[in-house]
This record gives C-alpha cells, structure tokens and sequence, in this order.
C-alpha cells in the first residue's frame, strides 16, 4: 500500500488542504480501512478500473472502506469551505453523500475523465488536476470572511465560541 500527499499551489492553497493518492497493487485484499470524518470535501479519481470521478461530501461519522487488493486513486482534498466556490452549490447538500462529478458538471467531468486516464503517474496527476482546478478557479477570492473564520475554527481545533467568530 502506498499513500502520498501534496500541498497545492499559492492560487488554490485557501481552497485545497491537499492532493492524496493511493495505490495498493498486493495480491491479497487487504481489507477494510477506516476514514474519519475531517469536514473537508474531495473531489475522488478511482483508476482502479477506467475512471471514475466522485464528489464526496463531508462526513459526519467514520465510515469503513473495504479495500480489494489491487485499487488506485488520486484525489482533491477541499478546505472546510474550500469546495463552494469550484461546486457553486450549498456544500450540505453533499454531507455524507458521493455524488458523481458528471452530475455536477457534465461537460468539465467528461474533459477530466479523458485527460486523468491519459497521464501516468502520481507527481502527473496531481499537476493534472491542479491544472483542471485553476481552469475553474473563481474569479474573486471568495468569501475572506469565512475563510477567516474556518482558519480560526482549525487552528483552535474547533474549541471556539461561535460568537467570537462574528463581527
């Protein structure tokens, strides 16, 4: 199994925590694995078998994930918040759920699909989607207020009244 993070660019750090990969090429399944909830959102590239692209919304309990013993996938990690602003949909719509990016877009998930199954590599990938987030990347910098906020909320580890983040 081997898992592998990178930090996204200057334009999309207060969007992005992370790029993450996982490949597991073993010839056993190696059974399940236990995902947190960490109130981020990712955008999931399964290349087990072709492509497929997931939304996958924040969690609100852990969740067990069997594994099979060959998988492989590359994903975007959002900030709490990050996503809004790529989605343009309120984010509880997608709490605890895994949507399919071609519903949410359509045309941009078909242009993924192709130019994810064409490159090879983790290092590529990651350049890839950052490429492809930066293409929809909005015009404004988004809320700075709220971004604000959530850097507060996590540097406090959430141990922050909700009255001291207003004003």
């Amino acid at each position: 199994m081997r898992y592998v993070e990178a930090s996204p660019c200057a334009a999309l750090a207060p969007y992005v925590q992370c790029y993450w990969a996982l490949e597991l090429s073993g010839e056993a399944p190696v059974g399940v694995h236990r995902v947190m909830p960490d109130g981020c959102l990712d955008i999931l590239v399964d290349l087990t078998d072709g492509v497929g692209l997931h939304v996958v919304g924040a969690m609100r309990t852990a969740e067990v994930v069997p594994l099979s013993a060959r998988a492989a996938f590359v994903a975007v990690r959002f900030r709490p918040g990050g996503a809004q602003p790529f989605l343009r949909l309120p984010l509880l719509e997608l709490t605890d759920a895994k949507v399919a990016l071609g519903d949410l877009w359509p045309r941009e998930a078909r242009e993924w699909r192709e130019r994810l199954g064409a490159v090879e590599g983790t290092a590529a990938r990651f350049a890839l989607l950052e490429r492809l987030l930066l293409g929809r990347l909005p015009g404004q910098e988004g809320d700075a207020g709220v971004r604000h906020a959530v850097d507060l909320i996590l540097e406090a580890r959430g141990q922050v009244p909700v009255r001291s983040l207003e004003g």
